[in-house]
C-alpha cells in the first residue's frame, strides 16, 4: 500500500460517510494485492478427465473386473493386484487391472 490511512483520511474530504468510502476502498486495495499475489503462485494443474478416469476405487475395480469388491479385496491381500492409497482410500490404476488380466488369459487350442 503506497498511500498510509492518514493521507487517504485526509484526501477522502471527511465529507458524509467517508468512513464507508474509506473502509470501501482499502478492501479493494487488499484484494487487488492478493489477486496479485494468487496470480504469481504457480497452479497445479488438473489432470485430464481421461488421466483422472484411469484411476478405479475398489468398487469400480470390481466392477470393471466383473467381480466382487470381496474378490478384489481378496486379489490385493493376495497382492496379485497393485493399488495405491489416495487419503487412505484405495485406487486401481485400470493399466494395472489389464495387466492383470492378461497374466490370467487362458489360449485356447
Amino acid at each position: 500500500m503506497e498511500r498510509t490511512l492518514t493521507t487517504k483520511v485526509i484526501d477522502a474530504g471527511l465529507g458524509p460517510g467517508w468512513e464507508e468510502r474509506l473502509l470501501r476502498e482499502l478492501a479493494d486495495e487488499c484484494i487487488d494485492e492478493a489477486n496479485a499475489e494468487d496470480s504469481a503462485k504457480p497452479r497445479r494443474k488438473a489432470l485430464p478427465t481421461e488421466k483422472r478416469s484411469d484411476l478405479l476405487d475398489i468398487k469400480d475395480a470390481a466392477d470393471y473386473l466383473r467381480v466382487s469388491v470381496r474378490t478384489v479385496t481378496t486379489l490385493k491381500k493376495n497382492k496379485q493386484l497393485t493399488y495405491s492409497r489416495v487419503r487412505g482410500q484405495l485406487r486401481f490404476r485400470k493399466i494395472d487391472l489389464d495387466r492383470y488380466l492378461q497374466k490370467r488369459t487362458v489360449v485356447s487350442r
